[in-house]
């Protein structure tokens, strides 16, 4: 059984790498070809060109590993991160506002949180 999984990881080793080799040439090739073009509209269209080759690299290797291993996601507890990320972000606008419409400086840290709890009730319009 080992010997199988020493196997499969041979595989997988060298098919990553194989598809590493020939994605990265071809990039490499067009990205020396974006930098010498001189016209912007031409660099933007090698710019999404680009990204297709990554998102094309990365999309290979996930069929490897898809082939060569039979790894099962299960993710769990996306909500609660979901809600405690937000929450920060409210906290960081919400204190962002409130440093413009009172016209105060950047404040960090500590001074920033009780700047907030206290000017938040006064700068909220209800």
């Amino acid at each position: 059984m080992q010997l199988l999984g020493a196997l499969r990881a041979g595989c997988a080793f060298v098919l990553v790498s194989l598809n590493t080799v020939l994605h990265c040439a071809v990039l490499f090739m067009f990205a020396l070809v974006k930098l010498l073009l001189p016209f912007r509209p031409a660099r933007r269209a090698f710019s999404r060109l680009l990204v297709v080759i990554a998102d094309s690299w990365i999309a290979c290797n996930g069929m490897v590993f898809a082939l060569v291993s039979r790894t099962r996601w299960q993710v769990e507890g996306l909500d609660e991160l979901m809600a405690e990320i937000l929450d920060k972000y409210r906290r960081d606008i919400e204190q962002a506002a409130i440093q413009a419409s009172c016209e105060t400086r950047l404040l960090v840290g500590q001074q920033a949180a009780a700047f907030t709890a206290a000017a938040l009730p006064l700068c909220r319009r209800v």
